[in-house]
């Protein structure tokens, strides 16, 4: 069974166009150099459409990670 940091991890790879081998739970906006605004928005939609959640706008600024997407999921999840 795939767990979310898989699915996230696989959503951001595809999104911002690169080899899922590149990303882990450490990776961020700071580290993917293609992980820019416009994919954060692609990211952001395409996540809320899978796991059937919303983000704030607060969310969508801060959550520049892919461990804060795993933990906001998470705990959106519960």
């Amino acid at each position: 069974m795939t767990n979310n940091k898989d699915i996230i991890i696989e959503l951001i790879a595809t999104t911002c166009e690169v080899d899922i081998n590149k990303i882990d739970i450490n990776s961020s906006m700071s580290t993917i150099e293609e992980w820019d605004s416009l994919k954060q928005m692609d990211i952001i939609l395409t996540l809320e459409e899978k796991f059937n959640v919303e983000f704030a706008d607060i969310d969508i600024i801060e959550l520049t990670s892919v461990a804060l997407f795993v933990e906001f999921i998470s705990n959106e999840k519960l």
